[in-house]
This record gives structure tokens, sequence and C-alpha cells, in this order.
């Protein structure tokens, strides 16, 4: 801002220009004997405007005493008059209360302006953001808060006379994609330059100052006069780097959620874990320890970034060990936090091989229902001062660990059950139907080498019998074998694997069966196949279970564009009207419903059943 001048000088530019116009006064009088009635006013006004009112008084008495005494008739007269001075004073009084009017006005407006002044400055200061105000064509900084020079790395940036232009050119500011910002691009010249408003705009900048990285986002405004032209331009700038961290920590663990997702074991998941953990947080070593409950110890599951020596030490760490930050961590059930100096002296004690490089370790516990199932482990190159935003998130992938590790665990334990469960039914199965039939046969091979010599004809006849009960014995494994190998239902004909169920069946129970085709491969899509082949098969395991029946009878045709099947027995029967039937009868409904095939059971007690299964080929998966 200019210094206004002095009172002594404001009195000396104004006794120069009296004594100017009183000089040109008397030289235009004597030239043109004529008052210069309108060099004298502008003379009053314009002291008065330089010096406010002391120098219009003054302008005035000068410019009185020139009319009164030089330029009137008889001119150059000195000899006043009472009158005179009245005049003066009276001419004193109104020009005197006209001057001081409005150089107090100007004054109070003057302050207003001031006041203004000083609350926007002080507005723009506590503003959150960085303010840049910048005057147009120029492009000079006539404000810049301290906000804003915090950002820049600049702290003269409203002091030197660099334009805006220039001033851009200092800066390393990037676009998200990566490449460099041009000075022309940045939102305070496009809006000085070209009118135009920015919003949201985001910048990489980065500090030459301290050699560091934050985000910005800023938003820019022309400043305009009445009649549009632009006089200058405000940015508004704010550091959003915090939120970028955060935003992108979102994003990683989403990702590293979704890979999880994929795992099905406990070493699957420490290695999602530490391989993506590494790269988001920046750690140069990691380990995933287990709970023994057992021996009240960590053990570890996965550990990388650790030399042997390490490693030899770190795999089994006591609950007790009064150093180790798992065990301090496992003991207090909270993430530990350690960085420095200090901590690394306890830490050599604790295990002497302790990398040089290291310098700041983290901690913390996998805990599902409040109960400890194993811990998390980082190390760092360097010293961390491990703030709010690396905090949580650590604590949320050692979230995402122990739910994953947990899920894990639970899906195998389904498997064991699973395994459990199939080999019990299994073992059913080869009890109730291959090893009776194995047993008859190893009866009746005994009793027919007893009878080979003295029933020949009973012993032909049991040989028969011997073979069908071999048979069905080979059958059923083979059925059993195809419960184990889901796959190799897909791959053999639906035919084949129709008769192998009846021969099975009839081993069993020891009824006819017939089964009737006109194609011996009939291909069909994969879903269709097996679904077919789950229906026949349980529609002959409730003949076997209920029907009571002697003669079972399957045929597989196509028919009109059909796929039909239909299985018959002449067993006990049921009144289908009244019954639908149970569980088997309803998971077989359900599968016709799923490749869109019509489902129907035709039964009376006393009278058989049938069940036909038709499935056109033209709307597969659809519903019928």
């Amino acid at each position: 801002m200019t210094r206004s001048p002095s009172a002594a000088t404001r009195y000396g530019v104004t006794m120069v220009i009296i004594l100017l116009s009183l000089l040109f006064a008397i030289v235009f009088d004597l030239f043109t004997r004529r008052t210069p009635v309108s060099l004298l006013t502008l003379t009053i006004f314009l002291c008065a405007w330089w010096d406010g009112w002391k120098g219009g008084l003054l302008a005035t008495v000068f410019t009185t005493i020139l009319i009164r005494y030089f330029f009137t008739f008889p001119r150059y007269n000195f000899d006043p008059i009472p009158a005179d001075i009245g005049f003066l004073l009276v001419l004193y009084l109104v020009i005197g209360v006209a001057v001081s009017y409005l150089e107090h006005r100007r004054r109070w407006a003057q302050r207003l302006v001031e006041i203004e002044r000083h609350r926007l400055k002080v507005a723009f200061e506590q503003f959150p953001g960085g303010i840049i105000v910048a005057q147009a064509p120029s492009g000079e900084a006539i404000f810049v808060n301290e906000t804003a020079k915090r950002m820049t790395g600049d702290p003269d940036a409203d002091r030197r006379p660099m334009d805006a232009y220039e001033n851009a050119k200092t800066f390393n500011g990037y676009h998200l994609d990566g490449t460099p910002i041009k000075p022309t691009e940045y939102p305070l010249l496009l809006a000085l330059r070209e009118g135009v408003t920015t919003r949201g705009k985001i910048i990489r900048l980065h500090r030459a100052s301290d050699d560091s990285e934050l985000f910005i986002e800023a938003n820019a405004a022309p400043l305009r006069e009445r009649d549009d032209e632009i006089t200058g331009g405000i940015v508004f700038v704010q550091d959003i780097t915090q939120r970028k961290r955060v935003e992108d920590n979102l994003r990683a663990l989403q990702a590293i959620a979704n890979r999880l997702s994929e795992t099905l074991t406990e070493k699957e998941v420490a290695q999602v874990i530490i391989k993506d953990g590494l790269a988001l947080t920046g750690a140069s070593a990691a380990t995933i320890y287990r709970r023994d409950d057992e021996n009240d110890v960590m053990i570890a599951l996965e550990m990388v970034g650790y030399a042997d020596n390490i490693r030899s030490q770190w795999e089994h760490i006591a609950f007790d060990k009064p150093t180790s930050l798992i065990a301090l961590c496992a003991r207090e059930r909270g993430p530990v936090f350690a960085s420095g100096k200090a901590q690394r002296a306890a830490l050599v004690e604790y295990s002497p091989h302790v990398p040089q490089t290291q310098h700041a370790w983290a901690a913390l516990p996998l805990i599902i229902d409040d109960e400890l199932i194993g811990a998390l482990g980082v190390s760092y190159d360097s010293v961390r001062a491990f703030d709010t935003i690396e905090r949580d998130l650590l604590s949320a992938l050692a979230s995402y660990c122990a739910q994953a590790l947990h899920r894990a665990e639970l899906t195998e334990r389904l498997k064991r059950g699973a395994a459990y469960a199939e080999r019990q039914r299994l073992a059913r199965d080869l009890h109730d139907a291959v090893s009776q039939s194995l047993f008859a046969s190893a009866s009746i091979a005994e009793a027919v080498q007893h009878m080979a010599q003295t029933d020949p004809v009973r012993a032909a006849s049991m040989m028969d019998e011997l073979l069908t009960l071999n048979r069905g014995a080979l059958a059923e494994m083979r059925t059993l074998l195809l419960e184990l190998r889901p796959d190799v239902i897909a791959k053999n004909p639906l035919p084949e694997l129709i008769a192998q169920l009846l021969a099975a069946a009839r081993s069993r129970k020891g009824f006819s069966t017939s089964f009737v085709t006109d194609d011996a491969e009939f291909t069909l899509p994969p879903d269709v196949h097996l679904a077919l082949y789950r229906m026949v098969q349980e529609s002959i395991n409730n003949i076997v279970k209920h029907s009571d029946a002697q003669t079972v009878s399957v045929t597989l045709k196509r028919v009109e564009g059909q796929v039909q099947v239909m299985i018959e027995d002449d067993g006990i029967g049921f009144d289908s009207a009244a019954h639908s039937g149970g569980i088997g009868m309803s998971s077989m409904r359900e599968r016709a419903a799923e490749i869109g095939a019509r489902f129907q059971v035709e039964s009376k007690p006393g009278r058989g059943t049938r069940v036909i299964i038709a499935w056109r080929e033209s709307v597969s998966g659809a519903g019928v």
C-alpha cells in the first residue's frame, strides 16, 4: 500500500499550486484584461482535494484577495474595506463546511473500505484451504494466504512481482494420469486469460522445496467488472492428500478382499495378505502367525522378507516373551506400533539378529468373535510415524486376514465333514449292495464246489446265479465309482449309464429289467445329461426301496423333437393324485424345472408306477 504524504508536504504542494495559479492569472490579466475565474475556481477545488479543508480554505482566501484587489476596477487597489472581511469569513465558512463534510465522507468511506479489506483478509487467512488472487491482465499475485504458501512451498509468493504464467512454470504439476500440466492449463491461468471457471480439478503437485508430493483440488473463477471485463482471478486450493490416501487404500483393500474370496486354504490366505499387504503398506517384511492353543505359542504360517537366522528364531513365539511385539499384541488383544532406536534396542535384546535396515514394526492381533486366532507382524526399513491413516490401513488388513483365515478353517472343516459323511454313505452302500452280493457269491461258490460231483445240473444253475450276482456287484461298484468321480458321468453316454444303474439294481433286488433306446450315444447338453441321469437314478432307487416290484423297464427315445425318458415298474404303487411323494420326488421335480423339462408321475395302488420326463431340445434351460 502507498504511504500517505506528510502534512508539510501537503502544505508545500498547496502553496506551489496557489503561486502557479497566481502567476498564470496575472499574466493572463495583463494580456487579456480579463479575470481567469475558471482557473481560480479550479485552483480552490484542486487544493481542497489535495490538502482537505485547510488547502481549500487557503486557496479560497488567496483567490478572493486576487479577485477583490487585483482584478476589479480600479485594478491592483490594496485598500481593504470591512465588507471584504465579512465576505471572506462567509466564504470561508461555506467552503470550509462543505470541504470538511466531503473530507469526512471520504475518510469514512476509506475507513469502511479498510475494515472490509481487513475482514476479507482475516476470512481468507482463516479459510481451511489456500487462496490466491491475481490481477488481470498482468497476472501478478495481489494476495496469497499462508495455507496456499505452504502448499506451493513458496513463502514469498505475494512479494515477488512475477505474473501467474511465469510462476506456473516453476510448478511441477501432473494430471492424475501422470502427464505434466502445461502452464496455460492451470485453473488460475484459465480464469485470467480465458475467463474459464474450473471446479474440482485434481492436481498432483511435486514440491521442490522439500521434495514432497501432495494432491490438491483447485476451484478457480475470473473476477469481472460490471461490463464483464476480466479484472482478475481467484483460485481456491485444498490439500486432499490424506483423502486421496484413504481412497487409494480403500480401492486396494477391495482388490485384496476380492482375491481373498478366491482362496480356499490358510496358506493361500497368508500368501495373498503378505504379497499384497507388503505392496500396499510399503513394509519390507511380514509374518502371519496362527495360534497354537495347546502350547500357548504363535506359529508362523507364512514369513516373507526375513533372513534364515531370523526365521528360525521367529517361527515360534511364546506368549510370555517380554520384548516380542507379537506376544505383546496377543496378550493385550490390541495393535502394537514401535519405531526408533529405543524399541530397536529392546528387539535386539530378544533377537540379536534383527536386520540393521529395520527401524519400525507393527504387530496386530487376528481376532474373530473375541477369540484370538493369530497375529500379523510387519517390519519397515525406515522410521515411521504410524499416523491414523496407516494404523487404520493395517487394522483393516488384519481384519481381512482374520476373516479369511476363519473362512478357510470353516471350509476345511466342511471338507473334512463332507468327506467323512461321504465315506459313511459309501460304506453303507458297499455293505447294503456290494458286500452282500459278494457274501452271497462266496456262499454259492462254496456250494457249487460241493455239488459239482453230486448234482451237476443244480451246480450249473447255481453257477448262472453266481455269474448274475458278480455282474450285479460289478455294476454296483461302477456306480459307486461314478459317485466318487462326478466328471466321469458327463463323459459316458447316457444309455450306458442307465444300463449300469439297472444292472446294479437288479443285483440288489433280483427283479427283471429291460432298457430300450433308439440312440446308443444320445449326445445332450451337459446340464441336461446330468439332470436326466440323476432323475433316472432317483427313480430306480425309489423302486428298490419302496415298490416291491418284479419288473422294471426304462425307455429313452426321441419323440417329435423331445427327449423322453419313461421309468415303469409293476410294484405296489401309490395314489399319485393324493400323495406328491417325498424328498426324492421333490428333488426330481426341481431338476426337471432347472432344465425346462416336463415331469409327470402316474401311479395307483396295486398297479405300479410310471415316471415320464420330457425335455424339448429347443428350450434348454427354460421353464415349462
